[in-house]
Formats: C-alpha cells, sequence, structure tokens
C-alpha cells in the first residue's frame, strides 16, 4: 500500500509539470532555482559536482551498468539480477526520449554552450535514479544489517541529489526537469522493482 500512495505522489507530481512546464510560473519557480545554484560558484564544489554529475551520463551510465550486470551476475548468481537492471535501464531511456519529444521543452540557453535535446525531464535524473535505484536494492538485499542496508540507500540518495544539483550549476537543465525526472524516474522504479519482487517470488517462493 505505501509503494501506492508513493506512486501516486509521483504521478501527481510529474502530470502537474507536464501540463504546466511551458507556463510562466514555472519558468519563475526555474530562474528563481537558477540563480540559487548559480551562487555555487567555488571551482572544488564545481569539481566534485561535475565528477558525480558524470555518474548520469550516458558514459557513466553504461560503464555502471555494465560493472553492475557483472557483479550482479556474481553475487547471486542468477541472470534475474543482471536482465531486470539492464531492461530497467532501457526502459528508462526510452521512456525519458518518449516524454522529451511529446512536451519538447527546450534547454537553458547559455551563450557559447549548446546541448542537443529537448530539456524536460532530465535524463540524468530520469535514468539515474532507475539505475542507481536498483543498484542500491540488490546491494541491501546482501546485507544483513538493518543500518548497514540504510547506508547503502542513504549514499544512493546523496549520489542522485548530488547529480541533479550538477545538472542545474552546469546549466544543461531547469529546475523542474530534474524534479521531473526523478518523479518519472521514480514512478518507473517502483514499477519494475514490484514486477521483479513478483517474478523472483513466484519463481523461488521468496523475495530476494
Amino acid at each position: 500500500m505505501k509503494k501506492v500512495y508513493i506512486t501516486f505522489f509521483l504521478l501527481i507530481i510529474l502530470f502537474t509539470l507536464i501540463f504546466t512546464v511551458h507556463t510562466e510560473t514555472i519558468a519563475a519557480m526555474d530562474e528563481t532555482a537558477g540563480n540559487i545554484f548559480e551562487a555555487v560558484n567555488q571551482e572544488t564544489i564545481l569539481t566534485v559536482l561535475s565528477f558525480i554529475g558524470l555518474l548520469g551520463s550516458t558514459k557513466g551510465i553504461i560503464i555502471s551498468l555494465v560493472l553492475s550486470i557483472i557483479i550482479f551476475a556474481f553475487l547471486y548468481k542468477s541472470f534475474w539480477q543482471p536482465l531486470t537492471i539492464f531492461i530497467a535501464v532501457f526502459l528508462a531511456n526510452v521512456s525519458n526520449k518518449f516524454l522529451k519529444g511529446i512536451i519538447e521543452r527546450e534547454r537553458p540557453v547559455i551563450p557559447g554552450h549548446e546541448v542537443d535535446g529537448f530539456s524536460f525531464p532530465s535524463g540524468h535524473a530520469m535514468i539515474g535514479i532507475v539505475l542507481y535505484g536498483f543498484i542500491a536494492y540488490f546491494i541491501a538485499n546482501k546485507i544483513q544489517s538493518k543500518t548497514g542496508r540504510n547506508i547503502v540507500f542513504i549514499i544512493a540518495l546523496i549520489i542522485l541529489l548530488l547529480i541533479g544539483v550538477s545538472r542545474l550549476t552546469e546549466g544543461e537543465h531547469y529546475f523542474t526537469d530534474i524534479i521531473g525526472g526523478f518523479a518519472a524516474g521514480g514512478i518507473l522504479l517502483i514499477i519494475l522493482k514490484s514486477c521483479y519482487d513478483f517474478i523472483v517470488n513466484k519463481k523461488t517462493g521468496k523475495y530476494n
């Protein structure tokens, strides 16, 4: 039931942004948030955020995906976890492109800096939350300590938040692009995790 409430909440956020993303209210919100993050101009902070941001880039996603598939294949000695994480990232990527194609929101305009593709929702945020959400979930399932599992999820959350912040400080996205990406990715993560749990439970008689 908790998953239903969370999914419903994320759906409200996502659809609210989809139908209002081109309005002046959202533009004003993004401008305010942009001004706040522009204040983050210390070189050390920007370097760290840029490095973290690479985890959500195409190259970072591919590397993390390949490594996680190999690791979980050995860790679980099963094809379900590698297959699940591959399908999850594939669906997140396809869904992100689909949403961007429908909404067609232009990216922030930065002189001398051009990025291809539309802006909403953020692919880094949407695909990142699906990939690193599943990575954290599969790692946590192998940890007996509740404290240890919580630490894994907290680390994953921090990484995801920093990925989102990095996109803002680099001027690649608007604030609402990031929120929309996390909302859309969160919905997909909950749905796919529920499917995984159902299949594994049915096949093995227990949840991994």
